[in-house]
């Protein structure tokens, strides 16, 4: 037995596609192995996007973190049996949580995820 939850990634660049890929695919195959390249961007197709993931987007962040193409962001979403939500925005070399009603948690306090995201990518500090 175990929890079930739905799990997404917005797709992403990074600075080396191919090698983050790999290292996903290496890190946490039950995630990687739906990753691919397309147009550009990496994406994340799972077969059936609700499962027992077991946590395992965290491996997966850790190698989005030190892979993804500074100025962008990666967010990723996730929803339990029991309908609680949250996630995770990635930006390069960082990553806060994301609480719901969609909020950052920040150390300033928590901010509107929208008013996160365009901060990361404009190269605010948050």
């Amino acid at each position: 037995m175990g929890y079930s939850y739905t799990l997404s990634f917005t797709t992403f660049q990074a600075e080396d596609n191919a090698a983050c890929l790999k290292a996903s695919r290496e890190a946490e195959p039950e995630i990687g192995d739906y990753m691919e390249i397309v147009e550009g961007d990496i994406v994340f197709y799972p077969d059936d996007s609700t499962g027992k993931w077991r946590n395992a987007e965290d491996a997966v962040i850790c190698i989005i973190i030190n892979h993804i193409k500074p100025g962008t962001t990666c967010t990723v979403y996730w929803q339990g049996e029991d309908d609680e939500m949250g996630g995770t925005l990635i930006s390069r070399d960082c990553y806060f949580d994301i609480v719901y009603e969609p909020m950052v948690v920040t150390e300033a306090g928590n901010i509107p995820l929208h008013d996160a995201r365009a901060k990361l990518v404009s190269g605010a500090v948050l």
